[in-house]
């Protein structure tokens, strides 16, 4: 496993899409990732609709996702 970081996860309030998106990043944006929300992903992040969250990157770069992360200012 690579080195984990803080990546930001928000499901989108708005879509044109029928189904909610999430979009979810790092700091410099250096990743950047924007797919359909999963009810589980949904359920992780709760009301808040926004939430900070510990990832890294497989042998292949697919992104998971770990635990919750402190806050962040960005």
């Amino acid at each position: 496993m690579k080195d984990r970081f803080i990546v930001k996860v928000q499901v989108s309030l708005t879509t044109t899409t029928p189904v909610s998106q999430v979009l979810i990043y790092n700091e410099d944006h250096s990743i950047m990732q924007q797919f359909d929300a999963s009810d589980e992903l949904v359920r992780r992040v709760g009301s808040r609709m926004k939430r900070y969250m510990w990832a890294h990157l497989d042998r292949y770069d697919r992104l998971h996702l770990d635990e919750d992360a402190p806050t962040q200012e960005w």
